[in-house]
């Protein structure tokens, strides 16, 4: 579990299941396959290429974002914020909670769009990061082929 610090709030990044973490990288597929590899030919500008890569490749990124249904983007956003924790004094309180009809409610008025983002991103990155770095096989299991972009 990590912890981030964002707009004068520490929050906590949590666990999702595999189950979510699946269907929220299901959700996600456009959206990464609009993002560009960055270039891993060792190059020292590796990282200015890859911005140059992603400015010049902005607008299928947005176009793929553009194309999500409002369920699509409140399932991606909901279920990755349901890992997160807000500190609240000495404990800890979710960001999402059921509402009276059953449905998800932020529980936190004053996050505005940029914090809330930033969270979903940790959690991807919590959470899914893994999925897209190279397996490390264990000993006794053949590694799951993933696709090399």
């Amino acid at each position: 579990m990590r912890q981030v610090e964002l707009d004068g709030n520490v929050y906590r990044i949590g666990h999702l299941s595999p189950m979510r973490q699946f269907h929220i990288f299901r959700r996600l597929a456009p959206l990464i396959a609009a993002v560009p590899s960055p270039d891993t030919s060792g190059q020292a500008d590796a990282v200015d290429n890859f911005h140059r890569q992603l400015g010049e490749n902005l607008a299928p990124l947005v176009d793929a974002v553009g194309r999500l249904t409002d369920d699509e983007g409140n399932y991606i956003i909901l279920n990755t914020l349901r890992a997160v924790e807000r500190q609240v004094g000495n404990g800890w309180a979710r960001l999402i909670a059921s509402g009276p009809d059953g449905q998800p409610l932020l529980m936190f008025e004053d996050m505005d769009l940029s914090v809330m983002m930033q969270l979903v991103w940790a959690t991807f990155q919590e959470n899914l990061q893994r999925f897209f770095s190279s397996p490390e096989p264990a000993s006794s299991v053949a590694p799951f082929p993933m696709v090399s972009r």
